[in-house]
């Protein structure tokens, strides 16, 4: 998968490094995850990886972070990989 438009985004680190984070947000009752990244790296591997943001926030008509949702049934898959490892 690709990013917005359907080309291959390569995220650049807008954010500065005291403020990146990244979160994961359990929706029990949805039975939804929701992975927020502020962190390129990040970003950059679940590209990678073909993963999809349903939503990409911008400072200064750049990409500075990306959201994306899994099914309960994705998230032990996706958890595993190095995808959140610290660098």
């Amino acid at each position: 998968m690709h990013g917005i438009g359907g080309r291959k985004t390569d995220y650049k680190q807008v954010i500065e490094q005291e403020s990146q984070e990244t979160n994961i947000n359990i929706d029990y009752f949805e039975k939804k995850v929701r992975i927020y990244t502020n962190k390129a790296t990040v970003m950059n591997r679940m590209e990678k990886a073909g993963y999809k943001p349903v939503e990409v926030e911008s400072m200064d008509n750049k990409p500075c972070s990306c959201t994306y949702e899994f099914s309960f049934i994705e998230f032990p898959r996706l958890i595993s990989t190095s995808m959140f490892k610290c660098d």
